[in-house]
């Protein structure tokens, strides 16, 4: 945060409500690799089980919009965009369209844990992160080019994390990996 010219001491509220100040892709990256490190022994299955978790709290994250006031995209004639205090511009909530595509996708997630073959669920959680962003995206106030091609990178590695997962690419025999004890 302090890099990014955010100071937590001064906005203690940031700390909980994160909403600028972070550099998402390397807190992103740091987090998978930390988590990957700790989890080493049962990596998918650890992976599989935090998707739910992490959806909803993606989900959470940009519903925060709203103690913020930072929900508005591009301007909108639909009825159920919102206009900001004193503005008679209506917008796209375009956070709350991303958090609602979230808490979809973290509600199907927790129905669907253990149906598949560990790794499925969380590179399909990923797809789901990157394309939720990636859809919403055109909608924020400014289109950032640079984080584009962050959401495209994020559902390509889970498209290849659902395929190699659910055909047990590179598994190498390893009986473990199945959900069903009859395979």
């Amino acid at each position: 945060m302090l890099l990014q010219g955010v100071n937590p001491l001064l906005s203690p509220s940031d700390i909980l409500i994160v909403r600028g100040g972070v550099d998402t892709a390397a807190a992103s990256i740091a987090a998978l690799a930390t988590l990957a490190w700790g989890l080493r022994a049962d990596l998918w299955h650890s992976f599989d089980a935090a998707a739910p978790a992490v959806l909803a709290g993606l989900a959470g994250w940009h519903a925060g919009c709203l103690f913020r006031s930072a929900c508005l995209g591009a301007s909108s004639t639909l009825p159920w965009a919102w206009a900001q205090p004193g503005s008679p511009i209506t917008r796209h909530p375009t956070e709350l369209y991303a958090a609602g595509l979230l808490a979809i996708a973290a509600v199907i997630a927790f129905g669907s844990a253990g149906r598949w073959r560990p790794g499925v669920l969380a590179g399909s959680a990923l797809v789901v992160a990157a394309l939720s962003r990636l859809i919403t995206q055109p909608l924020r106030p400014a289109i950032d080019k640079t984080v584009v091609g962050w959401y495209v990178a994020g559902t390509l590695v889970g498209l290849l994390l659902v395929v190699t997962r659910h055909f047990a690419l590179f598994d190498r025999g390893d009986q473990s990996s199945r959900t069903d004890p009859a395979a």
